[in-house]
Formats: structure tokens, C-alpha cells, sequence
């Protein structure tokens, strides 16, 4: 028993200890002290103790063997996780004792716990992923309702009218027709560039950007100051959607909560990752404050978008200090799906 990696023991009815094998010795004994005719409740924490007793008094009273995981601290007073075996014995004069083998699974339940939480982790994304598809979808329902729907209301009017309408009166509703089809192709063609511009897919990132920051100084007033090393290239589509929409989504932001008029963006190239990092002088807020206040759902997205492709995600902010958000996203998918992100940030 003594070149068994298991540990192994024998107790009196009394929680005394009668044997124990070397790996026992070396894992929870001082070199000096040995707990030979020592109980379990001078050598364990009262806790731990009382729990071991219990075990042992009920396979002592039912007289069957018991498979139990127990915590139990090692020498170092580390609390570990054991799976014990736990069976009665007797001795040629019929006096009874407890025996018991036990292995350390503490790495195995950390394995566990881990997988737990990434599994629960997974499942809230899953859930956060069809939460913003469907409010994508309510989103886009009611843009396609409230302009391209009355649009096309307009246009069924007048070629109802036309109908009945002769000469001159005919070719203005022709002329009013023609305007409203205008319109609405302009709405329809809009409406698509916002939900995905198609140079994003024919062009790459670089052109992207540069029309959704043309696009965004037209519609808010707000200035953009473009930085950017690296973008000539193509990368692979989902890191190039993910940092259009998160240059979208926090120069919106910029717009709803900043209250400036210039911003700065800055996207590079560095060693192996694509750096997104948009700041403002703004008006600023607190981070711990954030996941209660209305700026949480956008932030949400992007949090979601640079998890996916495993990279990494920093908000710094602070009231009237500014904002400033910082992504990292990986170039090159690992092949093991998993990555280390090296730190390109710098202090705010």
C-alpha cells in the first residue's frame, strides 16, 4: 500500500487513527508527527472532523461500504476535494475498524466547475445573441414600416388617382409618381447601407469606415479624427465585421452621451490583432455604474462580438474625464480555438 498514489487509513470506532500508508503520511502529516492513536478530531479542523465522523459512524452502523467525496485540507492547509471508498473491518478477536482509500480529484472539479461555468457563460451569450437578432428584426420591421411602407402608401394614392386623371393633371401625377419611386429606392438603398454597406464585403474594412465616418459628421455634426497604419490589407470577414460595428456602435455613443464635437478614431495593425480605440472629451461616466444605466445594450453587443473572436474588450471613463473604449481583435483564428491577446493598450 505504501507505493499507492491513493491514500489509505484505518480507524477505530473512536476516530483514532490505527494505520495509514506512506502517501497518507506525506500528503497530511508533519515529518515529526505522527498521528498514530491520534483522532480525527485532533488532527482536522472541527468541521472537517465532524463530517468524517459522520461518514465513518454510518458505514460502521450499516455495515456497507461507502463511496462519498469529502473535503479535507492536505498538509499545507489547502482545502482539497477526495473521493473516498469507505468499508468496515474486523479482526480475528472482532474488534471493528473503518477502513478507507481515498484519491485527490480537486484538479478534476476544477476541470468541472470551469466547464460549468463556461457552458453557463455560453448559454447567456446564446440568450444575449437571440435577445439582438430579434431586436435587430423589431428594429428593421419598423424601419421598412415607417419609411418604406409610407412610401409606398404615397405611391398606391397617386396611381390610384392617376387613374382617373386626364392630360395635364395626368403628367404632374406621372411627374409625383416618378418622385415617390425616387424616394423610395433612396430610402431602400439607405436603409440597406445601414444595416450592412456592401462595401464593407466588396472593398474591405478601410473604405467602410470612411464612409461611415463621412456618413456619421453628416448626420450628428460631429468630427471624426481618422487615425490608421496597417488597414490596406483584407482581413477575415468576421473581424472586419466586428470592427465596422464596433467603430459604429461607439461613435454612436459619442453622439447620444458625449456631448462633443470632435472625436478621435484610431485603427491599427499590431502583432497578430486588429486595435480599435475611439475617445472622446466628453461628458464621461462611471464604468461601475454602467450595466444600470441605458449605455449597457450597445456595450453589451460589442462585449459579445470581441468574446466571440476571443479578444479583448477595455472601457475607461470617468465624469466629465471622457471616454475612452480600446478593442483588441485577434487576425488569425487559432487552430486550438483558444488565444492569449498581447496588451497593446496604453494608460488613459
Amino acid at each position: 500500500m505504501d507505493n499507492n498514489p491513493a491514500v489509505a487509513f484505518m480507524r477505530d470506532p473512536e476516530g483514532r487513527y490505527v494505520y495509514f500508508n506512506r502517501t497518507h503520511q506525506l500528503l497530511f502529516q508533519e515529518p515529526s508527527a505522527s498521528w498514530l492513536g491520534k483522532t480525527i478530531c485532533e488532527v482536522f479542523p472541527a468541521q472537517t472532523a465532524a463530517e468524517l465522523a459522520a461518514h465513518d459512524a454510518e458505514v460502521l452502523a450499516t455495515g456497507l461500504v461507502m463511496r462519498a467525496e469529502e473535503k479535507v485540507p492536505a498538509r499545507d492547509g489547502i482545502l482539497r476535494d477526495w473521493l473516498a471508498f469507505k468499508f468496515p473491518l474486523q479482526d480475528a478477536v472482532g474488534r471493528r475498524f473503518l477502513g478507507g482509500v481515498a484519491v485527490d480529484i480537486t484538479d478534476r472539479k476544477l476541470a468541472e466547475r470551469a466547464l460549468r461555468e463556461s457552458e453557463e457563460r455560453l448559454q447567456a451569450l446564446s440568450r444575449r445573441l437571440l435577445e439582438v437578432q430579434e431586436a435587430e428584426r423589431r428594429s428593421f420591421a419598423r424601419e421598412l414600416h415607417d419609411e418604406i411602407g409610407q412610401a409606398l402608401t404615397g405611391l398606391s394614392l397617386v396611381l390610384k388617382t392617376s387613374a382617373l386623371a386626364h392630360g395635364e393633371d395626368l403628367s404632374a401625377r406621372l411627374r409625383e409618381a416618378q418622385a415617390l419611386v425616387k424616394e423610395l429606392m433612396a430610402k431602400a438603398r439607405d436603409l440597406s447601407l445601414r444595416w450592412r454597406p456592401t462595401m464593407l464585403d466588396d472593398l474591405g474594412l478601410l473604405p467602410a469606415l470612411l464612409w461611415l465616418i463621412d456618413r456619421y459628421t453628416a448626420q450628428t455634426s460631429i468630427s471624426v479624427q481618422f487615425e490608421h497604419r496597417g488597414l490596406e490589407q483584407r482581413f477575415r470577414q468576421q473581424v472586419e465585421t466586428a470592427a465596422y460595428r464596433i467603430v459604429q456602435e461607439g461613435l454612436t455613443n459619442v453622439a447620444r452621451h458625449a456631448g462633443v464635437a470632435t472625436a478621435a478614431l484610431r485603427v491599427w495593425l499590431g502583432t497578430d490583432v486588429l486595435c480599435i480605440q475611439i475617445e472622446d472629451q466628453g461628458a464621461g461616466f462611471e464604468v461601475k455604474l454602467l450595466h444600470s444605466s441605458a449605455r449597457s445594450g450597445g456595450l453589451s453587443g460589442m462585449q459579445e462580438r470581441v468574446h466571440l473572436l476571443r479578444g479583448r474588450l477595455v472601457l475607461e471613463s470617468a465624469p466629465g474625464r471622457g471616454t475612452r473604449l480600446t478593442a483588441q481583435l485577434p487576425v488569425q483564428e487559432a487552430e486550438n480555438g483558444e488565444r492569449h491577446v498581447t496588451d497593446h493598450f496604453a494608460g488613459r
